[in-house]
């Protein structure tokens, strides 16, 4: 193993040259403007990545009850499109318009609109507009996000709730999109009972994809329980593919949101970056999309009129808060950690890793068999 030598790179490219990736990246939180995407459009499509999540916004769609202004979206889609960018579209969240409580929230986040007819027939018409609007621009959309948080579900969770929500929503996107691919689950607890009481109602059948969400430090361990959703779901429904819709650590001590706790620095956060992406692409998950573009408020639990209540940032970006203060290394430097176990690892082609500079090199200082380093390019 001593005699491996460094034969050559894979070149990091725009993203507009890469035809097929498994990598992605989260533009979230737009449906509540907290950033400004004009400043990362292209620092982000210089990484090479392909997929962006984005947050529909209904609230932000929607202030006048049946008028439905997508400008807004418009922007961000074509923005994306014209750099090589392709947009998946998360559908979420509440209305104030329709839900007294959705009203109080900032951005309606956690308000399902589940509890009227009104509120019901009010959100069908926004996802079959939505996806009828971009029927040739984004082809797959999500249903709602961590309907298994609180923070998102906030009444009180319940997987039979999110279930007939979700089959409704399904019925909704086909309405206005009969071709797109429709992902439910968007689960981040791995609560077995709310899955359970989730899977009992067969909805499972409604989707073409499960998105999940993996916020663990260890990524054997994360891993592992894919592996047990992907036994779970496909004994429902065999078809069903798997998206990692969200993942992150943070580059900093202090922040808010998930794996606070840490110590985090840079290092820790690009070597949690390089592990975890490519672990699950190790397990055939077809997109693996990194949380986020850049550092921002979480912005979950936030009140209309309390600004205080949401200005609690995360430090998860590859871009700093103000789109200059990098994540990864300023221009002309990069940064290289080793992924650790990815016994896999061989089956990876260059083809497949387009995008993403990888150097497959041997740390015997870590005593692993397998072994690369990663380079993100600024």
């Amino acid at each position: 193993m001593n005699s491996l030598r460094k034969i050559g790179d894979v070149p990091a490219v725009h993203s507009s040259s890469v035809k097929h990736s498994s990598w992605g990246l989260g533009f979230e939180k737009l449906d509540r403007a907290v950033f400004d995407p004009a400043k990362a459009y292209d620092k982000v499509a210089a990484l090479g990545v392909k997929h962006i999540r984005i947050q529909s916004g209904w609230a932000r769609t929607e202030q006048r009850e049946g008028e439905l202004d997508f400008r807004w979206l418009d922007d961000i889609v074509e923005n994306l499109l014209r750099r090589g960018l392709e947009p998946w579209i998360c559908l979420c969240y509440g209305n104030g318009l329709y839900d007294d409580a959705a009203r109080e929230v900032f951005g309606a986040v956690g308000c399902p609109p589940i509890h009227t007819e009104h509120q019901k027939f009010a959100w069908r018409r926004y996802v079959t507009s939505l996806t009828a609007r971009y029927r040739n621009r984004v082809s797959r959309f999500e249903i709602w996000n961590e309907p298994d948080g609180i923070w998102c579900w906030k009444h009180g969770i319940s997987g039979t709730e999110y279930a007939l929500f979700a089959r409704e929503t399904a019925s909704a996107i086909r309405a206005g999109n009969p071709e797109t691919e429709v992902i439910g689950g968007t689960i981040c607890r791995y609560d077995y009972s709310w899955l359970a009481d989730f899977l009992a109602t067969g909805v499972a059948a409604e989707f073409d994809a499960i998105s999940y969400h993996c916020y663990n430090p260890n990524e054997l361990d994360s891993t592992a329980t894919v592996r047990r959703l992907r036994g779970i779901f496909q004994h429902e429904n065999p078809k069903l593919r798997f998206l990692q819709g969200e993942t992150g650590a943070q580059s900093r001590e202090g922040g808010a949101g998930a794996l606070f706790e840490g110590a985090w620095t840079q290092e820790r956060q690009a070597k949690f970056l390089a592990r975890m992406l490519l672990s699950h692409f190790a397990e055939g998950v077809e997109i693996n999309s990194y949380f986020s573009c850049l550092d921002m408020i979480e912005a979950l639990n936030g009140k209309v009129g309390d600004t205080a209540s949401y200005l609690d940032y995360g430090y998860f970006g590859v871009l700093g808060r103000n789109s200059t203060q990098r994540a990864v290394p300023p221009e002309n430097t990069c940064r290289k950690w080793p992924i650790g176990h990815c016994r896999r690892l061989r089956r990876f082609s260059a083809k497949r890793l387009s995008g993403w500079n990888l150097r497959f090199i041997f740390f015997p200082a870590y005593g692993l068999p397998d072994c690369c380093a990663m380079t993100i390019p600024s």
